[in-house]
């Protein structure tokens, strides 16, 4: 496949997809462990359907997908076939922040005519001289999805690279809480909208709920970020599978945060973060409890918990600009970390991967591809545990 065939626009932004099996859940289906990028649902491996949708998004420019090639030809081949060039494959690494470093400086900065990092493992010495050589490298960015989102679409793609700022080093995707629950109510409780799954950060204007889409601009701030953003995504679970409140995770995340600004940040800021940090994580938990309640109970809370006073206190803790950006559409926020979410939905031929579908595709943006019920049955079409190399090792926590 020739990678000199396909010359993005400059103003695009290109994307990586986190595909990656090492150290991640695989599920026990029919005798097989097969790992999240190929399960199927609607006809084919989750990866495909993932990467679709970002490649048919206007903003977007080449796409790496990260994981085993192998595995991803297979998986992929309709798309590589069509995308020559533009649709590129990345050799994992141990973990998904090795993963997102190799394609970004190893693969995605090359390709736009800038030197590849010195090391093929993060190093963050390393990094830091060539943010200090590279300046023109600083303000290139990325857009970062996983592999397990059955229902995004490359509206929803759009519409969130639309929204994130010009000079934002870290912007996240997040949905407005009431659009999940809305859903919830009309479809009922037996999809894949596990109310687990349903946490929601309870900010003054809405409570929201991270979407998995990530904008980044890597070079923006301290290499040592890396470290910190993947403690956030490994602890990004509020809630346990039985509704109660990860009080484990939400410690992670708080020491994480506050580990990372004391030591890079200076005695003056870190305080001054500090002092903004801890209210607002205490206002955040009793706004949670509280909204159990009722919603007029936890209001005292929220007025503590603006959005641009969160962005601010996250800035001022990881030293570069963060944004919260509130898109239109629940899709990007349903993806599959569980066995029994993937099994709701692909039960009686799909059942209700349908009705969400359907339902999505009534309210936009964008369409759900749903195939006619003569498709085949998951894992008639893509067999993950015979061209899956990493399919048979041992369940690991890590995602």
């Amino acid at each position: 496949m020739s990678s000199k065939s396909f010359v993005p626009a400059p103003e695009s932004i290109d994307a990586v997809v986190l595909a990656g099996t090492r150290g991640g859940r695989l599920f026990d289906l029919d005798g097989r462990r097969v790992a999240k990028p190929y399960l199927t649902v609607g006809g084919e491996p989750l990866v495909r359907r993932v990467v679709r949708a970002v490649l048919g998004a206007r903003g977007v420019g080449m796409v790496f997908v990260v994981g085993q090639p192998d595995a991803l030809e297979q998986a992929l081949q309709p798309l590589l076939s069509e995308n020559t060039g533009r649709l590129r494959l990345v050799e994992e690494g141990e973990d998904i922040l090795q993963n997102s470093y190799r394609a970004y400086f190893l693969h995605l900065l090359p390709a736009r005519g800038y030197p590849a990092a010195e090391s093929l493992e993060l190093d963050t010495a390393l990094l830091r001289r060539y943010q200090k050589n590279h300046p023109e490298c600083r303000r290139t960015p990325a857009l970062f999805v996983t592999s397990d989102l059955p229902f995004l679409t490359s509206e929803a793609v759009d519409a969130f690279l639309k929204q994130a700022p010009d000079d934002a080093a870290v912007a996240v995707g997040q949905v407005d809480h009431r659009e999940l629950e809305h859903m919830r109510v009309m479809l009922g409780e037996q999809t894949t909208l596990d109310l687990w799954k349903l946490g929601a950060i309870p900010l003054r204007d809405a409570a929201v709920r991270m979407n998995n889409l990530f904008l980044l601009r890597p070079l923006l701030a301290d290499p040592a970020v890396y470290s910190l953003l993947d403690t956030l995504y490994s602890h990004r679970w509020l809630l346990k599978q039985d509704g109660s409140v990860h009080f484990s995770n939400w410690w992670a995340i708080a020491k994480g945060v506050v580990s990372y600004s004391f030591k890079l940040r200076g005695w003056l800021r870190f305080w001054r973060g500090f002092f903004n940090f801890v209210p607002a994580v205490v206002a955040l938990c009793l706004a949670r409890l509280t909204r159990r309640v009722g919603h007029w109970l936890s209001w005292p809370f929220r007025l503590f918990l603006a959005r641009r006073d969160m962005e601010f206190i996250g800035s001022l803790m990881f030293g570069a600009r963060g944004c919260l950006t509130i898109s239109r559409g629940p899709g990007p926020a349903i993806d599959i970390d569980v066995k029994e979410a993937y099994l709701s939905l692909v039960r009686n031929e799909e059942e209700n991967f349908r009705r969400v579908a359907r339902y999505l595709n009534e309210i936009g943006p964008g369409k759900v591809p749903v195939p006619p019920r003569t498709s085949p049955r998951r894992g008639d079409d893509f067999d993950p545990a015979t061209e899956n190399p990493q399919a048979q090792q041992p369940h690991q926590n890590k995602h």
